[in-house]
């Protein structure tokens, strides 16, 4: 807003709720008419000023169409009229009555100026309209839209609205904006007072508010110095938030990293499979959820829960079959299983290339997954990755009470510690092998169903899981689920915390985890839960 319109806006604009405006909203669109046609930016700023504090049950619909270039003067003796645009003109009506006044030709009418200047005045006009709406949404908009163009007017009208609002939300939305206008046009006692008390604020909008005074050589020592040090509290406080906040996705990543290698964890510890097809199992479940958001007419919530058991069923019959076709004539040759389950992730690739395309599919995110759970404005983490982190314990536990309480886990745990005797105690360790790398593919799927609302969905997503996964089962020990839990976070923590240190070069990140993990395998080339029988005997 020009700054010798600054003053003429705010008395307005205070005086308009009391009722002491000179004009009424239809006086001045009649009696300024000539001034609008004649466009002098200055003149009109003045009007758009005077428009904008009416409270008229025609104000919004007047400010809204001038923003829109809606608002007309006909030319023939410029009145001012709402132009709605038809094949060969445009219908006009009358701004206050509503009432409908024909049609005009292209060259009869012609806009109201609008520029950025003019709506520069128009917008916090309707947003200051807003503050006392009915609807919380609108009011969270309006003061939000106040703090962008800070002014006495604003600072009095969001004061105003902050003794009724009720919303938590909205109050600190207006309280946001209420500092943000105090710092731009208050005088220095104010600003001083409202330093001191206002605490340490970690929206970006008050930061930057504050950083404004701190750079601003017209302010005061005094203004200056006091947002220097209110700003270097602030950023303390930031930079908590911000390790807190890597924390939080180190979690998630290790949450990630226990959903995708769990599976692995199961074939490799029991099979000594060098399952490099692991991955593309993960594709298969996302894949699923894909199909079944995408076919089956049901809302996205529904079909994630319904695609979460279908993509473990689909992943497990997948996996038994590789296991019956491939696997069971490879056992004792781990890196024969490596080059073979190689070549089948190639062709699973390529194939769900040619089926689906190459490009990242569309996985909807149900609503009551479509937000995030904040601490403050720094710290939060997104409702999606808490449902991974969830389900991810959900899953470990689950299996980890199937593996020790049911006869399946009984007979599986017996042919990991040592086969030949369990075949003498009449297991049937072919059957025991096809199931368990079932359980283990299958348990992949489910992963990828459930990752789909975090990661692309695309032919190559396996391949940036399958090396981690096995970074997690090596370093927590070989066919140990608890080992994969403590390999999970260690990994996943540790690649959340040198991220930033890097924040340019992911992949030196990457290799920095990577020779760390080398390292520690020298130390213990087991894992942290080395295991008995076959698997560490072999």
């Amino acid at each position: 807003m020009h700054l010798v319109l600054l003053p003429l806006f705010a008395l307005i604009m205070l005086l308009a709720p009391f009722g002491a405006a000179a004009q009424t909203l239809s006086d001045i669109l009649a009696n300024r008419a000539d001034e609008l046609a004649a466009g002098k930016t200055a003149t009109i700023k003045e009007i758009a000023a005077e428009v904008a504090a009416t409270r008229t049950p025609q104000t919004r619909a007047v400010l809204e169409a001038w923003i829109e270039g809606r608002l007309h003067y006909r030319r023939t003796d410029n009145l001012i009229i709402f132009a709605k645009k038809t094949d060969d003109g445009y219908r006009i009506s009358d701004p206050i009555s509503g009432e409908d006044l024909g049609s005009l030709g292209r060259k009869e009418t012609k806009k109201v100026k609008n520029s950025t200047p003019i709506k520069a005045i128009l917008r916090p006009g309707l947003a200051a309209l807003d503050l006392s709406s009915t609807d919380p949404l609108r009011r969270l908009s309006a003061a939000q839209q106040l703090a962008k163009k800070p002014t006495e007017a604003s600072r009095a009208l969001l004061q105003q609205a902050l003794e009724s609002e009720t919303v938590p939300e909205n109050r600190r939305a207006m309280e946001t904006a209420t500092l943000i206008a105090t710092f731009a046009v208050a005088d220095e006692t104010t600003v001083l007072d409202e330093l001191a008390i206002m605490g340490d604020r970690l929206e970006p909008a008050v930061r930057g508010a504050v950083q404004r005074l701190s750079n601003d050589r017209n302010q005061t020592d005094a203004v200056r110095t006091a947002a220097d040090a209110r700003l270097a509290s602030i950023e303390t406080i930031v930079a908590l938030n911000n390790f807190g906040n890597n924390i939080l996705f180190g979690l998630s990543q290790a949450s990630v990293l226990l959903l995708s290698a769990i599976g692995l964890a199961i074939t490799f510890g029991v099979m000594r499979v060098i399952n490099m097809a692991h991955g593309e199992f993960i594709m298969i479940g996302a894949y699923t959820t894909f199909v079944v958001q995408s076919s089956l007419p049901m809302a996205p919530g529904i079909g994630l829960l319904v695609s979460i058991p279908l993509a473990f069923a689909v992943a497990f019959v997948a996996g038994v079959i590789l296991e019956r076709l491939v696997i069971q004539f490879l056992y004792g040759r781990p890196l024969e299983t490596l080059l073979a389950t190689f070549g089948v992730s190639l062709v699973l690739q390529q194939s769900f290339r040619i089926i689906f395309t190459p490009q990242n599919r569309p996985i909807v995110t149900p609503d009551w997954l479509a937000g995030n759970l904040s601490v403050n404005p720094i710290l939060g983490i997104t409702t999606p990755r808490l449902f991974v982190f969830a389900i991810a314990l959900a899953v470990f536990f689950g299996l980890l009470a199937f593996l020790q309480r049911s006869r399946f886990g009984l007979e599986m745990r017996a042919v990991t510690q040592n086969r030949a005797i369990a075949k003498t105690m009449g297991i049937n360790s072919s059957r025991i092998d096809y199931l368990t790398f079932g359980l283990g593919s299958g348990i992949a799927g489910l992963a990828g169903a459930v990752l789909s609302q975090i990661l692309k969905t695309n032919p190559d997503m396996g391949t940036d899981l399958i090396i981690p996964s096995f970074m997690v089962i090596v370093v927590g020990g070989v066919g140990s689920l608890w080992g994969a839990l403590v390999g999970a976070g260690l990994v996943g923590m540790a690649t959340k915390l040198v991220e930033p240190l890097f924040p340019n070069n992911t992949l030196l990140a990457t290799a920095i985890i990577l020779v760390a993990v080398i390292g520690f395998i020298q130390f213990r080339p087991r894992g942290l839960f080395a295991q008995k029988g076959r698997s560490a005997e072999l």
